[in-house]
């Protein structure tokens, strides 16, 4: 007995003393913290509705909320008040065809005009102030810095694997293009796999934040270089869904339905089980360090379909399209 206790020490002091290098125990469940709805400010009968949303982002101390099939952006205060509008559709300067996302850099938004297979960079009323042409439709976008945007556009499926990421100084000339898309042969489930979320990050770097697959969020430089890989940890609950894919049904992992990345965490929209077994929005938001620990849950009080941060509180669409904001806090 003796003999097999310092066999035991002997392996242990081999590991460096790493105990969790031959044992593991299950770490606790992050705590659960509540989400309070607060009035917007200034709210008329019925809370503002949003049909199509192209984006949902905090800049600054504003909201800005992208409308695609309107070609319209909605401008709200910290508080929810409405405070202006700008853009409609057309192919001129400040105009769009189905603009598919905006980012805020400084006084500057960034248009992925999507119709127009076109970058606007607008100010923060609406003025044109620059832009540049693209070979595709243009899904995502991110500006980095002022001559540092990053596109991203939907792969068609048919090519086998193609660059997804593609960055553009400001007069449009390509600087690099990355990140290899998700390749099966059947482009259904491709698009499916190939669905991300970019969120900005500090000094330059952005995450790639997956729709679906392994909980795991890329983190990536200004020069479109993989960084880390960041492995969500063991408690976060991601549902698996089964698709009938023709003669043989496929199993897709249902990772994050909406997130956001504030002062150094992700917060990422759980996705939930709808009545048809396939998956919809949730209630529940999980925050997560750039490490991959979950530091806690939160609990909504409806289903919401896209979240944006500042601070304590959370926007957020409910599945009506309806804004909602709220206070986050510990439960009691």
């Amino acid at each position: 007995m003796m003999r097999k206790t310092l066999g035991v020490l002997a392996a242990l002091f081999m590991c460096g003393g790493n105990f969790q290098a031959l044992f593991s125990w299950p770490d606790k469940p992050p705590p659960r913290w509540a989400a309070t709805e607060v009035e917007l400010e200034g709210r008329p009968a019925e809370n503002p509705y949003f049909f199509r949303t192209a984006a949902f982002i905090v800049g600054g101390q504003s909201l800005y909320v992208l409308e695609a099939d309107d070609a319209e952006v909605k401008v709200y205060s910290g508080s929810g008040a409405f405070e202006r509008a700008f853009g409609k559709k057309g192919r001129g300067p400040g105009e769009f065809d189905m603009p598919s996302d905006m980012d805020v850099l400084a006084d500057r938004l960034h248009v992925a005009d999507s119709g127009n297979r076109r970058v606007q960079v607008l100010d923060k009323n609406g003025r044109y102030l620059s832009g540049f042409s693209v070979p595709f439709f243009l899904w995502r976008i991110l500006a980095l810095d002022e001559d540092r945007i990053v596109v991203a556009h939907l792969p068609s499926g048919f090519e086998g694997g193609e660059k997804m990421l593609h960055c553009f100084n400001r007069r449009g000339e390509l600087l690099w293009e990355a990140l290899d898309s998700f390749h099966s042969g059947d482009s259904v489930y491709d698009a499916l796999r190939n669905f991300i979320f970019l969120k900005k990050g500090e000094k330059g770097s952005f995450f790639v934040i997956p729709r679906s697959g392994e909980p795991a969020i890329l983190k990536m430089n200004r020069d479109g270089r993989i960084v880390r890989e960041i492995k969500v940890g063991a408690h976060y609950p991601s549902k698996k869904v089964t698709l009938p894919m023709g003669r043989k049904n496929k199993e897709l992992l249902a990772f994050c339905w909406n997130c956001d990345w504030h002062n150094g965490k992700f917060y990422l929209l759980i996705p939930e089980y709808t009545a048809s077994k396939d998956v919809g929005p949730g209630n529940q938001m999980a925050v997560v360090d750039e490490t991959g620990q979950l530091e806690a849950f939160v609990d909504f009080p409806l289903r919401l379909s896209r979240v944006a941060v500042a601070g304590e509180v959370v926007y957020g669409l409910d599945s009506e399209g309806l804004l909602r904001m709220f206070h986050v806090h510990v439960k009691e």
